[in-house]
Order: structure tokens, then sequence, then C-alpha cells
């Protein structure tokens, strides 16, 4: 349908896919649209489910619902527009909407276009942007209200103009855009829950932040911001100029920046790091850096200058100011003529200087070492100075005042005729006078070295004096008081008929006290020289020094619950009671208890010549000196926890099903009754002389934190300590667990598990540890004792003055040695053992896995039945049996007196090996090595599928050479009656069989001798220059390999091979059965033949053959000298 120029229409319904246009000057009203909608007229009191284009025309009231979109552009105007879940209203090329309501979900997009007077309810949202570079205008709202929930999005160009925000705000770029630049506001209003987030380029003008509204600056500019009360902006890496803080919050982190700030009104800035430029701090205002902070001006507010910060402070003068607040003063700033008032509280730091200040009642001034404060009054408040600190006093006098609060007398000031009454503390220094002073029940008063005060009146009150100090005492008797506070009594006061409830009094070198009664939660101090008597113990705490004059009166405390501190000297006893939580008895000596129980919490201390029976331990403490007179009830504590505190269990005392968790400690005295106990993170067990434990297992925590792209791990333990005389058994050691076995303490069956959790076992000091299962860290030094210890993963650390005695390591073990540790009959079934720097091994069998000795380490009387031992520079091994497994020695590397009867030795250069007895074995020398070989023999050995090696001084006698097996004859080295057999097997596979075979095999190098060898099938001698073989006899498919310079004579063919070339010279040669080949550059001189094959080819020569059988065939270059045929005339 379309409604052309004065055209009308009214309660029309547009379905889906139908399209109602209306021209200009046209109408429409009371229009459902839910098709496709275009208007160059007017639009009134329409419903949009659909699509409506307003380009030049005029929406009014229109509600646009779910699916529904309506765009208004090309000077288009919208009012008063609802915009509903899932409906879309579009301010696009130079459309105007205004007075529009965007409701839950429902979205308006402001793009070139422009709105004003819009309202964002909770979780509607407005998106104001530039989507066509600006060629076409930029995005703009004006007098947006975003109420709680709702949202609005500034970005790329867009800007947003006095804007009142309490739901969420966000000024940025978009990174997709073809242009992308940030967004713009100015003259934003944020409060009650309202958030304005700045980042990506954004940038904020005239930002107000009230109560409860927040500014966040990511990146990007904020200009102009004010911060109210309860306001807080949060800077983490933009700039933000021209700040105030009027009693609200500010945070500054790197790599924000803050030009330009004052801090007023009880406003508050954290700069955790980052840099602020020209600060100023006014009254009542705080600044705390961590970071920088340059240009300081303080101007009556408080500075804090944490550890590692970068501050400098502006010059700046404060006069006459009245001080209520807190002040401070750094270099550059000086404080003139400034009275420091009630509550009030001046801090002058090092260059800060301070000048004729006031100081009156309930202020404070602190000058630190450095700073500088001259003709300070003291006017009845409190001053302290740090030693380097710069200070002068006025003269001043204080005549018949009241003190209730903390004052100082410095030198030049005098305090007269005063009482010190309740909360009253007066510190009198070096140089100040103070005289007729009554110190009332609840003042304090204290004098330093140098002070004076005279004519003291102590009614009740606390008076305490340094060495130095010039005091006296006026006479004073108190009499029938009760005391609630702190008091002293000094010379010439007494104390008398007193009772001491939840106070504490003490009594000086010549006071005096008489006929007190010291109850429960008092306390009573009786110094040396004081005199104490006729004291009743009646549930407080009485202390006294040597010297100290003191009687009690009987008393009898029965059936009382004691959660105090509470004593109980001679002529006291007590009866029949409990110390509960908090609770804490002390039994001196001649004092007397009797069926106390110790509950949770509770302690009880024993003293020499106390005495304590029927004790009940019942979760407390009992700690009791030798000498004491003490004995304990049967009682059994069970299936509780402990919690930061101690518990002790003594003999009579049985623990069951206990855990002792963080910041608790089990302490067992003389009890073998604990088991199926439960240690975990933090928590601590300890045994002592006559303690055992049944059963235990610990269980620690392991954390972790991500810092600085790496994880820190953090340990807490779950720990035990086996003191002298304790005993713990079968404990098990789950994760995080740590034991310490110190002098006379054992540890029985202990088994780690959780390998990748770290526990460790320290046993120290002549601890011993039995039958331990190692799969983490076991540590042993200082006369510590491993026993029977199993290293299945993990690892055992062997320190000075430790030893491990029968340790067995398997497969993912390690044992360390080293210091001085000593390894006793160690057991290597795979894993490594590591002995340097003074460590020592004794009579270690290795059976599979590495040991590994260098610098400063040992091992003696080692056997290697495989895996491998390697011996490094200043690494020394005595006494070594190899039977299998290898041996390296490298440079630095010795060993002396080694037998090898299987396995190998290797002999680097630079190593040293004495004494090394050939057993059967195979030593491989490297050039540079330092080697000697003891006299020996072998014999009657089978080498089969290995290699044995014999070197000077060594002789192989009648050893067999199996299959795949190798003799190495070397210089000096003998081989007698040698017999050689390998082996050929066949497979049977695919209609053919398939032959192998596995030789035996002797080589005999330059200097060693093959005497009486016999090749028998699959068999090979090779001969190399300078090496004797004689009287070999080659068999059927056996083998003799030749060089040039062997010495080769009475060899016997009898059905194997003998080939002679390449200058080789064989003598007196006698084939019977095989062949004989001769050819370049081979001679054989003087060879008999009863049978068998001579082949004499090009280059070969035979001497003085004698044929008396065989074959004998000279090709073209072969010769044949001598040759005489079995009918020669020689032989007729």
């Amino acid at each position: 349908m379309s409604v052309s120029q004065g055209g009308v229409v009214s309660n029309t319904n547009v379905n889906a896919n139908g399209f109602l246009g209306v021209g200009h000057s046209g109408s429409a009203t009371d229009t459902l649209i839910s098709g496709s909608y275009y208007s160059s007229g007017y639009y009134q009191q329409g419903y949009i489910n659909g699509s409506v284009c307003v380009s030049g025309g005029y929406a009014n009231k229109t509600t646009i619902n779910s699916a529904g979109i309506m765009t208004v552009k090309y000077d288009g105007l919208a009012n008063s527009t609802t915009v509903n879940e899932g409906g879309v209203l579009n301010a696009g090329i130079s459309g105007q909407v205004s007075n529009s309501i965007i409701n839950s979900s429902g979205v308006m997009n402001v793009d070139t276009g422009s709105a004003t007077k819009t309202t964002v309810n909770r979780d509607g949202s407005v998106y104001v942007y530039t989507g066509w570079s600006g060629v076409y205008g930029f995005g703009y709202v004006n007098s947006t209200t975003v109420n709680e929930g709702g949202s609005l999005t500034i970005r790329n160009g867009g800007t947003a103009d006095n804007t009142k925000l309490y739901g969420v705000m966000f000024i940025e770029s978009d990174s997709y855009a073809t242009c992308p630049s940030g967004g713009y506001a100015n003259n934003t209003e944020i409060s009650n829950g309202g958030c304005l987030t700045i980042s990506s380029g954004g940038t904020a003008d005239n930002t107000t932040v009230n109560y409860l509204g927040t500014l966040y600056v990511y990146s990007g500019t904020a200009n102009s911001v004010t911060v109210f009360t309860d306001g807080y902006l949060s800077n983490s890496g933009g700039v933000v100029n021209n700040l105030v803080i009027a009693g609200g919050n500010a945070s500054l982190a790197s790599p924000g920046i803050i030009n330009n700030a004052i801090i007023t009104s009880n406003g508050r800035m954290y700069i955790y790091s980052g840099i602020v430029n020209n600060v100023s701090v006014s009254e009542y205002s705080f600044l705390e850096i961590e970071g920088s902070a340059l240009d300081i001006v303080e101007n009556g507010g408080y500075v804090e200058v944490y550890e590692g910060a970068h501050v400098t402070f502006a010059q700046n003068t404060i006069s006459g100011a009245d001080i209520s607040g807190r002040i401070t003063v750094h270099s550059n700033t000086t404080l003139l003529d400034a009275n420091v008032n009630s509550y009030g509280s001046a801090y002058i730091f090092s260059g800060g200087v301070a000048e004729n200040i006031l100081v009156n009642e309930r202020g404070t001034m602190f000058v630190s070492s450095g700073g500088t404060a001259t003709q300070i009054t003291e006017n009845g408040g409190y001053v302290m100075t740090e030693n380097g600190a710069n200070v002068s006093f006025l003269e001043n006098t204080l005549s018949g005042i009241t003190v209730s609060n903390n004052m100082t007398v410095h030198s030049n000031t005098t305090l007269l005729d005063a009482n010190i009454n309740r909360y009253g503390k007066v510190y009198i220094f070096n140089g100040g006078i103070a005289d007729n002073i009554t110190a009332n029940e609840g003042g304090e008063m204290y004098v330093s070295e140098g002070g004076t005060a005279t004519q003291i009146t102590e009614n009740g009150g606390y008076v305490i004096t340094e060495n130095g100090a010039n005091v006296s005492f006026l006479e004073n008797t108190l009499s029938g008081i009760t005391v609630s506070n702190n008091m002293t009594v000094h010379s010439k006061t007494q104390l008398l008929d007193a009772n001491i409830n939840s106070g504490s009094v003490r009594i000086f070198d010549s006071g005096v006290a008489s006929n007190v009664s010291v109850n429960g939660n008092g306390k009573m101090y009786i110094s040396s020289g004081g005199t104490a008597t006729a004291v009743v113990e009646n549930g407080g705490f009485v202390m006294l020094e040597d010297g100290a004059n003191v009687s009690f009166v009987e008393n009898t405390l029965s059936g009382i619950n004691i959660g105090h501190s509470a004593t109980v000297h001679s002529k006291t006893k007590l009866l029949d009671a409990n110390v509960n939580y908090a609770g804490e008895v002390h039994i001196f000596d001649s004092g007397v208890a009797s069926n106390i129980s110790v509950n949770g919490n509770g302690k009880m201390y024993i003293s020499s010549g106390g005495t304590a029976t029927a004790v009940v331990e019942n979760g407390g403490f009992v700690m009791l000196e030798d000498g004491a007179n003490v004995s304990f009830v049967e009682n059994t504590l069970s299936g509780f926890n402990i919690y930061g505190r101690d518990v002790t269990a003594h003999s009579n005392t049985t623990v069951i099903n206990v855990a002792v968790n963080s910041g608790g400690k089990l302490h067992v005295f003389g009890s073998n009754n604990v088991k199926s106990l439960r240690v975990v993170s933090n928590g601590h067990v300890l045994l002592y002389d006559g303690a055992s434990i049944e059963s235990a297992t610990l269980s620690g925590y392991r954390s972790s934190r991500y810092v600085n792209g790496e994880y820190i791990y953090e340990t807490t333990f779950a720990s035990m300590t086996i003191n002298s005389g304790g005993i713990a058994n079968n404990t098990i050691m789950s994760a995080c667990a740590k034991i310490t076995v110190s002098s006379g303490g054992i540890a029985n069956n202990t088994i780690m598990i959780h390998h990748w959790y770290p526990s460790e076992l320290h046993i120290v000091s002549g601890g011993v540890a039995n039958s331990t299962t190692v799969t983490a860290s076991m540590f042993i030094s200082n006369g510590g004792i491993g026993n029977d210890t199993v290293v299945n993963s993990g690892i055992v650390y062997v320190y000075e003055g430790g030893t491990a005695n029968s340790t067995t390591v398997n497969s993912s073990g390690n044992m360390h040695i080293s210091s001085g540790g000593i390894a006793n009959d160690t057991t290597m079934t795979g894993g490594s053992m590591v002995i340097s720097e003074g460590g020592i091994a004794s009579a270690t069998t290795i059976a599979a896995g590495n040991m590994r000795i260098s610098g400063g380490g040992s091992a003696d009387s080692t056997i290697v039945s495989g895996g491998y031992m390697f011996i490094s520079s200043g690494g020394v091994a005595n006494e070594i049996t190899i039977s299998g497994g290898q041996m390296n020695i490298s440079y630095g590397g010795v060993a002396s007196g080694t037998t090898i009867s299987n396995g190998y030795m290797v002999i680097c250069s630079g190593g040293t090996a004495s004494d090394i007895v050939e057993d059967g074995g195979s030593v491989q020398v490297v050039d540079g090595a330092t080697v000697a070989f003891a006299e020996h023999t072998f014999s009657g050995i089978t080498i089969s599928g290995r290699t044995a090696t014999v070197h000077s001084n060594t002789t192989a006698l009648d050893v067999a050479v199996g299959s795949q097996g190798k003799l190495l004859v070397y210089d000096g080295g003998v081989a007698s009656n040698t017999d050689l057999k390998g082996v050929r097997t066949y497979t049977y596979s695919i209609g053919s069989y398939h032959y192998s075979s596995h030789l035996a095999s002797m080589m005999v190098s330059s200097g060693g001798s093959a005497l009486g060898a016999t090749l028998n099938e699959y068999a090979a001698l090779t001969v190399l220059s300078g090496a004797i073989a004689s009287n070999t006899t080659i068999k059927t498919s056996g083998s003799m390999y030749i060089s040039q310079g062997a010495i080769v004579d009475g060899t016997v063919v009898d059905g194997g091979t003998l080939n002679i070339s390449n200058g080789v010279t064989v003598d007196n040669t006698t084939v019977s059965n095989g062949n004989i080949t001769i050819c370049d550059g081979g001679i054989a001189n003087n060879t008999t033949m009863s049978g068998g094959s001579m082949f004499i080819s090009s280059g070969g020569v035979a001497n003085d053959t004698t044929m008396s059988g065989g074959y004998m065939n000279i090709s073209s270059g072969g010769v044949a000298n001598g040759y005489c045929p079995k009918f020669c005339e020689k032989h007729l």
C-alpha cells in the first residue's frame, strides 16, 4: 500500500512481507507494523514488530517490540519512542531522536545521528559511534540518563554530553572500525552505583563522581575530574588531568599518570605504582605512596611514603594552623606557629621543619630522625622524638592539672601538683621535671634516665622508673582497697589488707605489702628487696624474684575452674580443679595440687619441689621440671582434633585416632600408647624420652601461585620430631611430611608415598631410622644413622657424620654421599648413587643402576654385577669386583685393585687403574690412560656372548670361547690352550633355509701371544702385527687371519682355512685337511702337507714344502721353492 501526498491511513495492520509507504505530507496513525514501513511523512502512535524507516519524516509516540526495527535518518525525527525487549532504534545519517525510553533488552544505535533526553533502563543498551568515518557527521547524545543496570557505550568518534549515570558507561574505540578513534564524553555525573570506564583512547571532560559512583581509567584520558565523598576513581593505565578529590577515594597503578591533583575534605589517594605530578594534600586528607609522586604540596594533610617509593616535595610553609587531624611535614615543608589540639597529630619527618609549636592536651607530635622541631611548648600534649631528631623546647610550667590522657615532660617543661587519673599516662624524659605528683588508680607514670620526679604519691597508680632516673616517693598507706588496674608499691608505700581482682600489683625494692589476697585474674609481682607477707593465693598469679621477702598464708582451693593464670606456692593447695581454655597453673616448690584435670588449651607447669598428683591430661599441656613430684591418672584421648594449641601425653595417657591440625602440637612424654595418629598441614608431633608411637600418618599441603610468568610453590609440612628416647613405629609420610630424628631418637618402618609432593626425613645427631621406604627425600648427617633403607624413588643424602647401612636403591631411587658421609653395604638394583666431596661408600653391590664417584669421593669393596660405575676427576675406588655391568674411569679418576670376571672396564685418557686382575672380563685401555695389571692366570672358563681381555701379566689358560664370544689378547698377555667353537643356526621360511653363523673369535694384538689355540667350527683367530700365534690348530670351518709382522709358527690346519697374504710369513705349518691359500706377498715356510690343499697364486711364495699327501695348485705368479713331493729322493 502506498499513501501519497495528502493521503491518510488509520487502524492499519501491515503483516509479515507486507509493505506500507507514506509519502511526503502523508499520514499514518494507530498502525501495527509487522512487515516493512517507509515514511517521509507523519507516523504517530504506532506499534512496530517489523521494520520501519523514517527518512525525512516524523514518528511520534512509537513503541518498538521484539524483532521490531525503526531507523531514523536524513533529517527524520522520532519523538517519545519506547524500545522494548528485542526492539532496535537506529539514529542514522542526520536522523534525530528525542525523549526515547530504552527498556530491558532494547537497543538504540546512534550512528552519525543524534539523540537527546534518552532514558536507559535496566538491561537496556545505547551505542553511540560513527560508522561512516565522519563523512556524514558523528553520533551524538545529549542529556542521557542511564539508570541502574542500563548501559551507554561511546566509541569511534561518538560524543555524549550531560550524562547522568546510575548504570554503566563505556568510552572506547572500535578496533574493527575503518578509522578507529576514541569516544568522547563531557559533563558526566556518576552517582549511586554508576560506573564509567574509559579505555582504548576514550576521552572524558568535566566528570563528577558522586556518592557510590566509580570512574575506571584503563587507558585514554580524563580531564577535570571531581570525586566527592564515597566516590571512587581508579586509574590503572590512562591519564587523568586536573583531579580534585573532595572527600572521595582514588587509586593509581602503573602505567597510569595523574597530573595536577588536589586532595581535600577527607579525600584519600593511594599510589600503588605509576606517577602523580603536582599533588596538593589539604587538611584532613590523605596521600599514601608506593609508586612515584613528584612536587607534593603538603598543605595540612597526611602523606605516607612507603619503602621503595619515589617522591619529591615542593616548598611550602604552613603558618598559624590549628591542627585537629593528622598532618605530615617532610622535606621542603615548614610548619610555623601552629597549635596541635585535641586529637591532632603532627609528624615531622627527615628534612621537615617545625617551629614555635604548641602541643596541647590530647595533641601529639612525632619528630623522626633528621627532622627539626624547635621552640616546642609542651602544654599537656604528647611529644615523641627519635634519635637523630633536632628538637628544642620552650620553658613551660603546668601546675595543678588533672591528667587523663598521654602527655610528656621533656627538658624546660615542669609539671607541678598534678593528679594522674584513670587513662592518664605521663612520661618524664631526660631533663624533664615533675614534683608533687599523685598517681591515682588507673593512672600511669614513666620516668626515664635523666628525668626527675620528686614527692610522688602512689595512690593506686602505676609508676615505672628507669635506672638513672631521679625519683622520690612520699609516704602513703593504701588499706582495704580492691585492685582492678595496674599499680605499683615502691619505697614509703604500703599496701595492706587488699584484694587483687583483675589488676596487677608490683612490689619494688623497699615496698611493703601485707595480708593481700590475690584472687582469680589478679597478679602480684615481688621484686628483689620487696616485701609481701601473709599473701593469700586465691586463684591468682604470684611471681617473686630472688631476694624478695615473701610469706604465704595457708589456703586450700577446691573444685574451681581456672581460665586464667594462677600459682600455687608453699602453704597453698589446689584440689579437684579443672584447668580450662586459656587457664594456666604454676606449681612452685612446696606447692601441692591433686586431682587436677588439664583440659583443652589449659596449661600446667610443675617446678622442682612442687607436687601434682592424680593429674588428668584431657587435651591440655602439662610440663614438669626435674625434681617435680608428679603422677598421672589413666586417661584416653580419642577422636578429637588439635588446632592451634599444645597438648601433652605423659605416662598413663593413651592417644588414639587423634588429628593434629594446623598450629597444633602434640608432645608425647613417657607414653607408649599412641596409635592411629594423624598429622596434617602445620601440625607437629614431638616425642621425648620414653615415648613411643605405634602408628601415624603425616600429610601436609603444597600450594602454588603464578607470579611473573612462573609458578611459585609453597609447602606447609605436617611434621614430627623424635627426640632422645623417643620411638616412632609404622609412620606413613603421605605428602609434604617432615620428620626429624635427633640424638637417641628412633624411627622404625617409616614409609614415604607420593614422591611428587616433597616429604623430608632428617636423621641427625645420633638419631636412628630403621627399615625406611623412601620415595621423597631423606637426609642423614651429624651422627645420624639409617639402617635397612629401601629407596624406591626420591633421594637419600648422607652428609658429614651421617651413616647409611644396608641400603637398597631400586629403580628411580637416588643416593648422594658427600662431605664425610658414609654408606655401608648398599645394594643397587637400579637408580643412582653419587659419591663426592669426602663421601665414602663401602661394600656396595651394583646389580643395576649407576654409581658415580667424583671430586673427593671414594668407594671401597664394590661389587659390580650389573649397571655402571663411573669414576671421574678426584674420585677413588678401591677393591672393585666386576662380575657384570661396566666401570668407566675418566680423566682424574683412580681405581685400585679391580678384579673383573665379567662385564666391562674402560680406562679413559687421564684415568688411572692399578692392580687390575683380569679374570674373564673385558678391559679397554684408551690412549693416555695409566694402567697396571696384576699377575694372574684364569682358567677353565667359557666365554660366550661376551668379551674377555688378556693384558700384560695376565694368562688365559684352557679357556673355551663359545658362540659370539671374544677373547682379546694385548701386549704382554698370553692365551694358552684356548678352544674356540662357534655355532651355525638356521631357520626355515618361505620354502628355504636361512643360515646364520655365530662366531667364536680371538684377536691377538702386538706383543700378545696365543699358544696352542684350537679353532673349531665357526671360530676365527686374528693375529695382528707383532703378535705371536704358536701351535694353532684350525679345524673344519675354522679361520685364521694374520696381519703383516705377526709371528705365526707351528700351525696345524685340520679341516679349516689358513689365508696368508699381504706380506705375512707363516712358519712350520702342518696341513692334514682343509686349505692353505698363499697370495699377494704371503710366505709359507717349511709347510708339511699330509692332506688338504695348498693354493699359491700371484705374489704368493711357499718355501720348503713337504707333501706326503694333499694337493698343491700354483697359479700364474705363484712360487714354490724347495718343493718336495712324497716320491722325491729325500723320501726314497
